[in-house]
């Protein structure tokens, strides 16, 4: 029975490795917000990954899958925006979207999905703007993929609302925010990372004190301890010292401690022994500990997904480079192999800039 089960399971991360895409969709009702007087004309998309709203994991692995919605963006948010508050001789104004992120992250004995959203509203004409609106939702169970929609719904009734209670404002100016790309080449800034975004965006959380726990056989591994009361702080993406930058592990296995990038760039890359799910489930305690290995892990810095570095994840991305193909080809392909050529895209990546 155990063997059909495995049979199963490894059926199912072959079927999900094919799918490049997850597609949510939106189910908007019309919003009771007292006093409306507006409406969305126009959704104008100004976040730094336009082909992703970020990712959710799927399968045994937790294989990170990019998500999208079911249409083109700034079209599908707009019939989202005419169905939560429809046009009733209200004025028209545009939405302009910074960040719609979706993400998820595994514990022990939950999942955990996240909607990050900042908007901005302007006149019709663009010339003037009511600021900057955030909102942030989360949610927890066995299985959050399915409630994302309700989340990004929520996060933009949020905004909507609180616009709703400044509506009498005058608007100021507007101002263009150009948009920024995560610059590799450029020395991480030290402090802790809540979200990728903020990673992204380079704005660390730099207000709460720490002091880094490394593991002695295992250099690499961190832990973080609040200096004002020793709790060990486990919910964020990562930190960096001012040297290195550190990923939390949470972000491709169940473990809660920090790994050390060996390389940052257009692809940063991590290594950590990492146990196969399909395994444990299938075969207990004994098939975990076989099942345990070092594994290379790769965090793309323009959209976030983290991607285990193996011979599908070469494949995907070195499409458009024969050479560095062929350098992979006829290596032994062992993980120093792979880890050898994702140093070389980065230089070429680099290079090319």
């Amino acid at each position: 029975m155990r063997l059909q089960f495995l049979l199963f399971f490894i059926l199912l991360a072959t079927g999900l490795s094919a799918q490049s895409n997850h597609k949510i969709q939106l189910d908007p009702q019309a919003l009771q917000l007292e006093n409306r007087s507006f409406h969305i004309e126009a959704v104008w998309d100004n976040r730094k990954t336009p082909n992703s709203i970020g990712f959710v994991q799927k399968g045994l692995g937790n294989k990170r899958i990019n998500a999208t919605f079911d249409g083109p963006f700034s079209e599908y948010l707009l019939k989202t925006f005419q169905q939560l508050i429809p046009q009733k001789n209200t004025t028209p104004i545009i939405a302009k979207v910074h960040n719609l992120y979706v993400s998820e992250r595994t514990t022990v004995t939950k999942e955990i999905g996240k909607v990050e959203l900042e908007i901005e509203f302007l006149t019709a004409d663009s010339s003037k703007t009511w600021g900057l609106f955030f909102a942030e939702v989360e949610g927890k169970g066995m299985d959050v993929t399915k409630k994302h929609n309700t989340r990004i719904l929520e996060a933009l009734s949020i905004c909507l609302e609180q616009l709703t209670e400044r509506w009498e404002e005058t608007p100021m100016a507007s101002i263009q925010r150009p948009i920024i790309a995560f610059d590799p080449s450029q020395p991480i800034k030290e402090g802790l990372y809540s979200t990728f975004t903020d990673f992204s965006n380079q704005t660390p959380i730099n207000d709460i004190k720490y002091k880094i726990d490394r593991r002695s056989n295992q250099p690499h591994l961190a832990q973080l301890v609040q200096e004002a009361n020793g709790k060990i702080l486990k919910n964020y993406f990562g930190f960096s010292d001012g040297t290195n930058f550190y990923i939390s592990a949470t972000e491709f296995s169940y473990d809660s401690h920090y790994v050390q990038a060996e390389f940052v760039g257009t692809y940063c890359y991590f290594e950590d022994r990492v146990t196969s799910t399909g395994a444990s489930i299938a075969f207990g305690l004994v098939g975990a500990l076989a099942s345990t290995k070092k594994k290379g892990f790769v965090l793309d810095t323009q959209t976030g997904l983290v991607s285990e570095l193996n011979r599908d994840f070469l494949a995907s991305i070195l499409g458009d480079y024969p050479e560095l193909k062929k350098q992979y080809n006829t290596s032994k392909k062992k993980l120093a192999d792979k880890k050898a050529v994702l140093q070389a895209f980065n230089e070429v990546l680099e290079k090319s800039k």
